[in-house]
């Protein structure tokens, strides 16, 4: 498989608030047993590669985003049932809430 060539040079010439951010995002203890992921505010999906083989990875932003966001929704009123995910994950996003 390909790499993306976008995200291999944002590794190496990453910003400050970037590395704060993997920072922060690697002190999350990710349960292996996890199978539904919510990203809410998936922008161009920076954390993908957190997470193993799951059943279900959903990508929720309020844009559209070929091929990297599967949900367009609004997060004040997004299209789940309660408990439908084993995570969710919302960096970058209660700041525009």
């Amino acid at each position: 498989m390909a790499s993306d060539p976008k995200k291999i040079l944002q590794k190496i010439f990453a910003t400050n608030r970037r590395i704060l951010i993997n920072h922060s995002i690697s002190s999350i203890e990710i349960n292996k047993s996890w199978k539904r992921i919510l990203v809410v505010g998936s922008g161009n999906d920076p954390y993908r590669d957190l997470f193993g083989e799951l059943t279900n990875y959903v990508r929720l932003d309020i844009v559209v985003r070929n091929e990297i966001v599967d949900v367009v929704a609004d997060a004040h009123r997004m299209p789940f049932d309660d408990n439908s995910f084993d995570c969710i994950m919302a960096i970058e996003v209660f700041e525009h809430l």
